[in-house]
């Protein structure tokens, strides 16, 4: 088969410009995609099993080389759907920035056992001062029956509370006589409520991680289905030059991808059966030897 230089042939339309704005394309894109999110099905999904930054890295870097064809991909293939091709970097672009809201979704805000850890020596610090000064009679000692033990993060927090919240109703009446100061219950506080929201958003971050982990499905089927058949196209077009790796390499190099040479020959062409020949007719018994005669059979008398 013969093919055309690239772009050569009847006019074509205009290939779609790039983003112009760096910064702010992996967002826009993300958000350009999202409408065709919901039309996918469930059981269409393609499972990410490759590094999707790697992924869109490499497309981002084939992108101008892709477009070259485009003229050529609209004259010889006139069936391909050429919106693969002029969505290729969008749907890059979105899959970055889904992949990124992902795995910000997946990361813990806060280091929420080492604020615990903190704050449960804040608490013993707090709880230590407050229970002299109820022995002394400086203040009622009956609330820190109510307190919740440093079993659990939210117990933590809340007994800090409780504390602070002891200590400022008495100030008046401890300030000087214990080695806490204003300062320390500003800071105490800040770390009680600190654990107390990390801890909320970590539950409830399992719907935002849910949600953030189908977009970035959804945005790697349409990014993978639409480099697989720009890919294809490309094959096509330079099947003789076998240099499709070179324009547009396989996302799955290490995984059985195959180059036009590795691939099994085309089966020759069967041969014309050939009719079975006549069997020749058995040739005429030689005589009988006499005994006795050279030739003759020894054992016969």
């Amino acid at each position: 088969m013969t093919m055309s230089t690239p772009g050569s042939g009847a006019a074509s339309p205009e290939a779609p410009a790039p983003n112009s704005i760096p910064q702010l394309r992996f967002t826009q894109s993300l958000d350009e995609v999202r409408p065709e999110l919901p039309s996918l099905l469930k059981d269409d999904l393609l499972q990410p099993n490759l590094d999707p930054q790697a992924a869109v890295t490499t497309v981002l870097g084939c992108v101008p080389k892709i477009l070259v064809y485009r003229g050529q991909v609209l004259e010889e293939l006139p069936r391909f759907e050429i919106r693969h091709l002029d969505r290729l970097e969008t749907y890059a672009l979105a899959l970055g920035s889904a992949d990124a809201h992902y795995h910000a979704a997946s990361t813990p805000s806060e280091p929420v056992q080492e604020l615990a850890e903190q704050l449960i020596k804040i608490r013993d610090l707090l709880l230590s001062d407050i229970t002299a000064l109820a022995n002394r009679n400086m203040l009622n000692g009956d609330r820190l029956k109510g307190l919740n033990g440093t079993q659990g993060y939210r117990n933590v927090a809340f007994d800090v509370l409780a504390l602070c919240a002891m200590l400022r109703e008495n100030w008046t009446t401890v300030a000087g006589k214990t080695g806490v100061q204003v300062a320390e219950l500003d800071s105490a506080e800040q770390h009680a409520d600190r654990l107390v929201t990390a801890v909320g958003r970590r539950e409830q971050g399992q719907t935002a991680v849910t949600e953030a982990a189908d977009t970035r499905q959804r945005v790697f089927t349409l990014f993978i289905r639409s480099y697989e058949e720009v890919r294809r196209a490309i094959t096509y077009l330079r099947w003789h030059e076998d240099d499709v790796d070179r324009i547009a390499p396989s996302l799955y190099a290490n995984r059985g991808s195959r180059r036009k040479t590795d691939i099994e020959p085309e089966p020759a062409a069967p041969s014309p059966a050939v009719s079975p020949a006549t069997p020749a007719a058995p040739a005429p018994a030689a005589p009988p030897v006499a005994p006795g005669l050279p030739g003759g059979n020894p054992l016969i008398d």
